[in-house]
């Protein structure tokens, strides 16, 4: 293995700079040492950083590339959570249960064990584009083929192959933003940057708590009687309307909207998100580059492992999996009981458009959380476990708090759910880019793709059962509740365990920092 402390940069004549997994050309006979790294600098009218062995420049497109691939990977997340927030109008629509929607939300799990080892690969061997690009591809297919037919049984089965489609962009979209940051940003920003992609990925799973429900209303019903009509002027014309469109008998009860306009309403959602995948998808065909013309800070200069060679020394990372092991406990029950929160809310008696509202206002707070937290880590940037363990702590709290309501022992008002859950969720997500910061730290110079690719497959196997339990005829949800507080009351000790070190940060930080 590498010297992980030492830069593997050749003489100038030797070195060709390359982004993250792309090998540098390095003279084999070249010796390297701790005095290596502190290299001569001097800095140019334009703001570069030129050391002996390499040069160093910021670029302000970082922040163009670091929108777009967070768009993408919100994109992904957006048609995983489609039917999460319209979960009664489908089951209604199609004739489906929740055991369908939940095997919906599952295909991204599932999708995930099957394309990680591709997509780590291809991200730290061929780089982003390649990887985003393939990713994007999928969800637009994905998208497309869920326009074909609302009509059972054939759009269950074409709902199903397009969640799988977009399944397959699961990896890059959710282990990519620390390749991205470490990539395009200095080590200042890093932590940030992963941030922000989380961020934006996470206010279009809010949007999609939104959109849903507003393009698709919710199903309610209503008795065909002629009283219900009689605050109108012509409560006879307007029976008469309302008796041909439902086909309905004076004293029955009908659905509202009818089954024809609920799967009207689902295919135009449909059309929707295709549009916005294709569209999105040629903007990064046109303009979306590999890596910038010099790297943003040393190690991003330095050649990672191989693949081959990661993975192998990946298993040998114990520090490592237990990180991936707290991941994989908390980290994957909190994914899962957000993929089907309204499913999660039942016995609290929270209507499907309130269930919504409280998933969008969850992850705008969850967003600001984020950011604050980002901010102090890449200030305090050799404390990162204990950042973790301190949210863990609080989100443990409040979702023990919602655990005691679903149980009936407190009241279920309105107030109280939305400040458990949203509060709960709010501290879960405010880890997940220290989370996998720290998973790069711990292992470096291995690629990042191949470390946060497995800290996500870790996080969607926790998923997986989760998700695979729920599915169980007659279980319900209460016990998904306290399964996630004993996850993260296990987990904190776990993170305490950790002997915390920054191998990359220890790179870089030898450096002076940049300006754009």
């Amino acid at each position: 293995m590498a010297d992980v402390k030492t830069p593997l940069l050749a003489d100038q004549e030797d070195l060709s700079y390359s982004s993250i997994g792309e090998p540098c050309t390095v003279n084999p006979d070249r010796k390297h040492s701790e005095s290596s790294i502190d290299i001569k600098t001097s800095a140019s009218a334009q703001g570069d950083v030129t050391k002996d062995d390499v040069k160093v420049k910021l670029y302000k497109r970082r922040w163009y590339m670091l929108v777009i691939f967070s768009l993408m990977s919100g994109t992904q997340s957006f048609v995983w959570n489609t039917w999460a927030p319209i979960s009664n109008s489908s089951e209604v629509a199609f004739g489906w249960n929740d055991a369908v929607i939940s095997l919906m939300a599952n295909w991204g799990p599932i999708t995930f064990f099957i394309g990680m080892p591709l997509f780590a690969w291809m991200l730290d061997m061929k780089g982003l584009r390649i990887s985003s690009l393939l990713s994007m591809f999928m969800i637009a297919a994905g998208c497309g083929i869920r326009c074909i037919t609302t009509s059972p049984p054939w759009v269950t089965w074409t709902m199903h192959i397009g969640q799988f489609l977009n399944g397959l962009a699961g990896p890059v979209g959710t282990g990519g933003p620390p390749s991205m940051s470490a990539t395009w940003f200095p080590p200042n920003e890093r932590t940030t940057a992963t941030a922000l992609a989380t961020i934006i990925k996470f206010l279009m799973v809010a949007c999609s708590f939104v959109i849903g429900p507003q393009l698709v209303p919710e199903v309610h019903t209503k008795n065909c009687t002629l009283d219900n009509f009689t605050m109108s002027s012509s409560p006879a014309s307007q029976f008469e309307e309302f008796h041909l469109e439902h086909g309905c008998m004076n004293g029955t009860n009908v659905t509202v909207p009818t089954v024809a306009k609920l799967r009207e309403d689902i295919m135009f959602l449909m059309y929707v998100e295709c549009g916005w995948s294709v569209g999105l998808f040629l903007i990064m065909l046109l303009y979306f580059p590999n890596k910038p013309p010099h790297p943003p800070c040393v190690s991003a200069s330095v050649k990672r492992e191989s693949f081959k060679q990661g993975v192998m020394d990946l298993l040998r990372r114990r520090q490592f999996w237990v990180l991936a092991l707290v991941f994989c406990l908390a980290g994957g029950g909190s994914t899962a009981w957000t993929g089907v929160l309204k499913v999660n809310m039942k016995p609290t008696g929270i209507s499907q458009d309130q269930a919504g509202w409280i998933g969008f206002y969850t992850f705008f707070a969850s967003c600001a959380a984020m950011l604050v937290v980002a901010r102090l880590v890449d200030l305090f940037s050799r404390y990162m476990k204990w950042f973790i363990s301190g949210v863990y702590f609080i989100a443990a709290a409040f979702f023990a708090w919602f655990a005691v309501i679903c149980t009936g022992v407190l009241p279920a008002t309105l107030p109280a759910i939305y400040t458990t859950v949203i509060a709960g969720r709010m501290s879960m997500s405010s880890s997940l880019p220290v989370i996998f910061e720290f998973g790069c730290e711990l292992t470096y110079p291995i690629g990042e793709g191949t470390t946060n690719g497995t800290m996500t497959l870790m996080n969607n196997i926790g998923a997986f059962i989760y998700l695979l339990i729920l599915m169980i005829p007659g279980i319900g949800t209460v016990w998904m509740n306290w399964s996630l507080v004993g996850a993260l009351v296990l987990s904190i000790p776990l993170l305490l365990t950790i002997q915390e070190t920054h191998y990359r940060l220890d790179v870089d930080e030898t450096k002076p920092e940049l300006t754009d």
